[in-house]
């Protein structure tokens, strides 16, 4: 396997940086994290304008993250919150991904962002919280090596990081602990089902 070349780390401008919001909500979300899309942008816009963040506006080639059918099914959302969301904010360089986390580099949207960075179109994402963006270790430090040669510049409205060494080392333990719990979890429902199995056997025979 070629050894990937590193790119010394580069100062990013973060006064000239437009920040794209990146959300994900999966329908495997059985663990925490229970905001919708909707709160997610309401929360990672409303951090933005409280730290006087730029967020870019969408983009002409917006296709590949958001279709007529995302656009007609949003219009037709039954939530009033999350329909009010969806409208306001649609000028702005939202993504917003459906697809599960704990599987690396499955995730389109997500893909084509990370293209985007590396070919510095993109400098900078806001997110509601770290494990929206990667919930797996390759993810993860794709987008750390990322940091580290001065491509993007990372926010979370939920967690406070900076581009050094002790921070890097947070965000580590974040994710760490993140796929943990979530490990945990499915193999305490996995437990769980092979129990319900059994007992459901047994009240047969």
């Amino acid at each position: 396997m070629p050894k990937k070349s590193y790119r010394p780390h580069k100062k990013l401008n973060l006064d000239e940086i437009e920040y794209v919001v990146y959300c994900r909500k999966s329908t495997d979300d059985w663990d925490r994290q229970v905001q919708s899309i909707a709160d997610q942008i309401n929360r990672c816009v409303e951090y933005a304008q409280q730290n006087k963040l730029t967020i870019a506006q969408r983009p002409s080639d917006f296709a590949v993250f958001e279709t007529a059918k995302d656009i007609r099914d949003e219009a037709n959302e039954q939530d009033e919150f999350n329909k009010s969301i969806y409208n306001q904010y649609r000028h702005l360089y939202i993504i917003k991904e459906k697809e599960s986390g704990k599987v690396p580099y499955i995730r389109p949207k997500r893909r084509e962002l990370i293209k985007r960075v590396q070919s510095g179109q993109v400098k900078g994402i806001i997110s509601y919280s770290p494990d929206r963006q990667a919930r797996n270790m390759l993810e993860w430090w794709e987008i750390i090596t990322l940091v580290d040669e001065g491509q993007v510049d990372l926010k979370y409205t939920n967690f406070h990081f900076e581009n050094n060494a002790s921070w890097k080392m947070m965000l580590w333990f974040w994710f760490v602990f993140a796929k943990q719990y979530s490990d945990n979890i499915a193999e305490s429902i996995a437990r769980w089902n092979r129990g319900t199995m059994e007992r459901w056997k047994h009240m047969g025979d």
